[in-house]
């Protein structure tokens, strides 16, 4: 569907946070998705080729919404994320973030997530271990 104004709003504050978390130092963001190992080449790419010095941040998409909790509801994406945050033993400036949502998730986690502070404390809380 589209992209409403509140989306919109949502995604440009999260940048500014993001830009304004260290000043002017140098970033470069990477985005991976769990499904780019699949593709084929030349578009393919597994953390096994990945350099763990060549972003600043990574952002692993994606992790969904349930119950007011974050989730990696499949067992090989779980394995993944796991893997990305290893790459910190490499690189411990590595800036590790999840994606929640996607395309196809809508807004349909986020709506009763943000309900109460009852039902984003628990959200909070679920986030805190990632």
């Amino acid at each position: 569907g589209a992209i409403t104004m509140d989306q919109k709003s949502l995604w440009a504050g999260l940048v500014v946070l993001l830009l304004l978390q260290e000043g002017s130092a140098y970033k470069l963001v990477c985005y991976f998705t769990s499904w780019s190992q699949d593709r084929q080449e030349p578009g393919k790419f597994t953390l096994e080729s990945a350099d763990p010095f060549l972003c600043s941040h990574l952002i692993y998409s994606f992790a969904s919404i349930s119950d007011n909790k974050v989730v990696i509801k499949d067992k090989n994406d779980a394995m993944l994320y796991q893997t990305i945050k290893s790459l910190k033993t490499k690189n411990p400036k590595l800036k590790i973030l999840l994606s929640i949502g996607g395309y196809l998730f809508g807004s349909k986690g986020f709506h009763p997530m943000v309900d109460s502070s009852k039902s984003r404390l628990e959200f909070i809380n679920s986030v805190i271990p990632f």
